[in-house]
């Protein structure tokens, strides 16, 4: 007999999941009420997602045995970077369903936004989004992006906007989503706030994004403009620095596209600038005085 059925609507990241949940104690429901907001806000789910205690029942339980004897043999990223999570046990890919073992209290909240993540990830162009290189702060709901490759200031530039009064979302990678025709980014993956908060429903709201610079190290503090061209240009290996490796190349072809796509309907909106900045602290109260100018 197979364990009752527990729903529950996610929106995270601008989208709406569906989450069905078998064999949950009280305890753990009630800590994944704390961490989440629900609500379903009547528009339809993207997808859902099953979580299961294999535990629960025996018939589930064999079958994530077969899962996990799958899995052992698939050497892809993807299935190593799920095998090396400890609250990680089987997941049926087929069937969107995610088999876990109760023996030691699994940490369900990591637990959802992995499998989240893990869907956005590897499918930005059903979400219209699209990951970016980069980092992100945010100032009286208005956001900031710089785009850099590794080495480029990224962080420099964002810890200067934050001794400026600003918010880093992140200095790493972010999220930047398309909806009705805004973009707005947020922090990914959530999973490392967890471990400074387990309420993490603040982070789901993305920022309004402002502007958007390129960053260029120089003796001054400086503003150029860019043409459409060298914007994609600069933004293009910023957005496929994080392809992933078992694409196939006629995916690999369509992420492509849909990428650049993506990045000449965002910048044709936003209109990026170059931003030619050295190590002053000067540079944080330069941006403030750029974001109310914008």
């Amino acid at each position: 007999m197979k364990p009752a059925r527990q729903l529950r609507y996610l929106k995270v990241y601008g989208s709406l999941f569906k989450l069905a949940f078998r064999g949950l104690s009280r305890k753990q429901l009630n800590e994944i009420d704390r961490s989440f907001c629900f609500d379903r806000l009547g528009s339809k789910p993207l997808i859902c997602l099953s979580f299961i205690n294999a535990n629960k029942s025996r018939n589930l339980f064999r079958k994530t045995e077969r899962l996990v004897e799958q899995a052992n043999k698939d050497n892809s990223a993807r299935r190593r970077s799920l095998k090396e999570n400890d609250d990680f046990i089987a997941c049926d890919k087929r069937r969107l369903r995610y088999y876990f073992s109760l023996s030691r209290e699994a940490d369900l909240v990591k637990l959802i936004l992995q499998a989240v993540e893990g869907w956005i990830f590897h499918r930005p162009e059903r979400f219209n989004s699209v990951f970016l290189h980069a980092a992100g702060v945010s100032l009286d709901g208005k956001g900031l992006i710089f785009l850099a490759p590794s080495g480029g200031g990224k962080t420099t530039i964002a810890n200067f906007a934050r001794n400026s009064g600003f918010k880093i979302i992140s200095d790493e990678l972010l999220l930047v989503k398309e909806q009705l025709g805004e973009f707005s980014f947020f922090p990914f993956p959530l999973n490392h706030i967890l471990g400074k908060s387990r309420k993490v429903s603040d982070f789901f709201v993305g920022k309004n994004v402002a502007g958007v610079y390129f960053l260029k190290k120089g003796k001054s503090i400086g503003i150029n403009a860019l043409s459409l061209f060298t914007c994609l240009g600069r933004g293009f290996p910023q957005a496929a620095y994080f392809f992933n490796n078992h694409l196939t190349d006629s995916e690999l072809q369509s992420r492509r596209r849909y990428i650049f796509a993506f990045l000449e309907s965002f910048f044709s909106l936003v209109e990026p600038r170059e931003l030619v900045f050295n190590k002053t602290k000067s540079v944080g109260s330069f941006l403030k005085k750029r974001i109310y100018n914008e």
